[in-house]
């Protein structure tokens, strides 16, 4: 069974994507305490992928999308225009991007394949996504890249901030950062802050 959050903005949204969602079986929906407290569901609640519907870059819940992302399950992006013009929030967490008016089959495909680790884009925009020669230089072959919150928090790790600090500058939650240094120790084969920082400096990450 893969549980899935969903978020949309609107209630009319959610429902139809709950609707796609509840004809497949394999699907369990977990909402988030403050949309459903009556239903006793958790704020931390594990869930193995999360479907959000997003029609402005600008809005205001999609940086805590990407940093939900980042901290655990995969994220599937619904968006409204072209889905080209959201290339780099797949580079910032997103594991998948998707029209707004996808199709069931479409959106159980999509979350079955990031579940499984893969990257999902809409098959007609696909080659604009691919990054041009310029952007792959900057990107650092030697490691797994990490993304832009990812480097925010190294480069507050080289300042010597502790979690509870990153959290306050970053407004972010501690159980955020901690997901965050984890998968940035990880990334960069480290297994201390100290030698993250080190690697950041090595690789360009952190200036001096």
């Amino acid at each position: 069974m893969i549980r899935v959050r969903i978020s949309a903005p609107s209630a009319a949204g959610r429902r139809r994507l709950e609707g796609l969602l509840r004809a497949s079986s394999e699907f369990e929906i977990v909402r988030r305490s403050f949309e459903a407290a009556s239903n006793g569901a958790r704020e931390d609640e594990v869930v193995d992928a999360i479907v959000a519907e997003v029609e402005r870059r600008d809005g205001e819940g999609l940086s805590e999308l990407l940093d939900q992302a980042v901290a655990g399950a995969p994220l599937i992006l619904l968006v409204h225009g072209p889905a080209s013009a959201w290339w780099d929030v797949i580079r910032r967490g997103a594991r998948a991007i998707l029209p707004a008016d996808v199709d069931a089959p479409q959106l159980v495909a999509a979350i079955d394949a990031a579940v499984a680790g893969l990257t999902v884009l809409p098959a007609a925009e696909a080659e604009s996504f691919a990054p041009s020669r310029d952007q792959g230089e900057v990107a650092d072959s030697l490691a797994e890249e990490l993304t832009a919150r990812e480097i925010e928090v190294l480069r507050w790790m080289a300042e010597g901030l502790g979690n509870k600090e990153i959290a306050s500058k970053l407004n972010i939650s501690d159980h955020t950062v901690k997901f965050h240094v984890a998968s940035i120790l990880g990334k960069l084969g480290t297994s201390t802050r100290t030698e993250a920082v080190t690697q950041g400096i090595r690789r360009g990450l952190v200036l001096l």
